[in-house]
């Protein structure tokens, strides 16, 4: 009986994973934006928008380029935003926010500008969000670290998760300057096109009711013939 629990509560673990559910795209090389938290450039946030079906988001991370962590070290530690209705120069309504402790880094394999970048990750969250579009910012917090300072590369698409991709949504904010969204494009950064940022989401996928019910009728199953066997 007890090895059937086990089983059982396993399948459950098991498809329970989380689930990669938005993500921008990898780096395209062309440019990168300041985006953290703290430090010498403080609370410079990029905005990225996503669609989400609705529940539970356990993740998020981003793709940085940092001018410091060789010197000074990896930020261990992050800030999120959440809104819906952003537009340009419209904050929008925030929905979600926080800091977020024991931010992961590992190297993408990828360079940008010459420079190594790294994803960060931060797992084990529960934002309940109903289905809609929102816009995304994950800045780290470089506050801890000493100094340098932290940019999320753009994107072209290749590889995205999701949607929208590639739709040229990306807006930069400074709440210390009245929150004014600016598009990124305005900023003309590296020549014109359309510009959005590498960032993704992750969403806990909780068993369907028909799975449940399937994986009910299965454990049944065992014992029956357990029983039998005794």
């Amino acid at each position: 009986m007890k090895k059937i629990l086990l089983f059982a509560l396993g399948v459950v673990a098991a498809s329970a994973n989380a689930q990669v559910v938005f993500y921008g795209g990898d780096a395209d090389g062309r440019d990168a934006v300041n985006d953290q938290h703290g430090g010498s450039v403080a609370n410079s946030l990029v905005f990225d928008n996503f669609n989400f079906a609705g529940g539970t988001i356990s993740g998020l991370f981003v793709n940085m380029v940092d001018s410091g962590a060789a010197q000074n070290g990896f930020a261990s530690a992050g800030y999120y935003e959440i809104r819906s209705g952003v537009s340009q120069g419209v904050a929008g309504t925030t929905v979600a926010s926080g800091n977020l402790a024991g931010v992961t880094h590992v190297a993408s394999g990828r360079s940008v500008l010459g420079i190594t970048e790294y994803t960060y990750s931060a797992d084990g969250l529960s934002i309940n969000l109903a289905a809609g579009q929102y816009w995304l910012a994950f800045a780290l917090d470089r506050s801890a670290v000493g100094g340098g300072q932290s940019f999320v590369t753009t994107t072209s698409g290749t590889n995205g998760v999701g949607t929208p991709l590639h739709d040229n949504k990306s807006y930069l904010a400074d709440p210390a300057n009245g929150f004014t969204m600016e598009a990124i494009s305005g900023d003309n950064l590296e020549g014109g096109g359309i510009w959005d940022v590498s960032q993704g989401v992750k969403s806990q996928a909780v068993p369907e009711p028909a799975t449940m019910a399937a994986l009910g009728l299965g454990v049944a199953a065992m014992l029956r013939r357990r029983n039998k066997k005794a």
